[in-house]
């Protein structure tokens, strides 16, 4: 059991070091892409020596990235590896920073599709000069779309009669999410 909770514990010390700053990710997915010498990895990452030499040496330290004998830095299979299995819950972090501003909208638990499919999605906000760009995108998406496929964490009559044009196509075929206090 001790050695259980300390192999926990360096997991998360190391995974509290790698999501401790941008640098840090930055510089593994630099070198994922290929092997770099110091100097391009400073001017890829726009970053101080200091901070550079300070996360290459922590890097190695954790045997995720070497320097080799010509002056450039790579990944270790380990690194790779790590990058390899980060990749999705980057992608899932992203899409839910994008939706957290809708918390109490978007029950996912019962949504029964994978999320990160989101991922790609263009989101549009109203703004002052244009107070209906959202409805506005919608009702355009609506309208041209034979299949419908969507999400309305919020009531808006002026879905519902495009809705009704889409659902009365030829071959259509309209599936929505809607929170349940919405549904009356």
């Amino acid at each position: 059991w001790t050695t259980d909770v300390r192999t926990t514990m360096d997991n998360l010390d190391a995974l509290n070091f790698l999501t401790g700053s941008a640098v840090r990710w930055q510089l593994l997915v630099a070198l994922g892409e290929d092997p770099r010498d110091f100097g391009t990895l400073r001017e890829d990452l726009d970053v101080p020596q200091s901070t550079l030499n300070r996360n290459l040496t922590k890097l190695a330290e954790e045997g995720w990235a070497r320097e080799r004998t010509d002056r450039t830095y790579r990944l270790t299979a380990l690194g790779e590896f790590l990058i390899e299995q980060f990749r999705p819950m980057e992608d899932v972090m992203t899409v839910i920073g994008r939706l957290t501003e809708y918390p109490d909208s978007f029950p996912v638990g019962e949504w029964g599709f994978d999320v990160s499919r989101l991922a790609d999605a263009d989101y549009i906000s109203a703004a002052p000069n244009e107070p209906y760009a959202i409805i506005n995108r919608v009702r355009a998406v609506f309208e041209e779309s034979t299949t419908l496929h969507g999400i309305n964490p919020h009531y808006n009559p002026a879905y519902i009669d495009v809705t009704v044009r889409v659902a009365s196509k030829p071959d259509s075929e309209v599936v929505g999410l809607t929170p349940v206090h919405q549904m009356d």
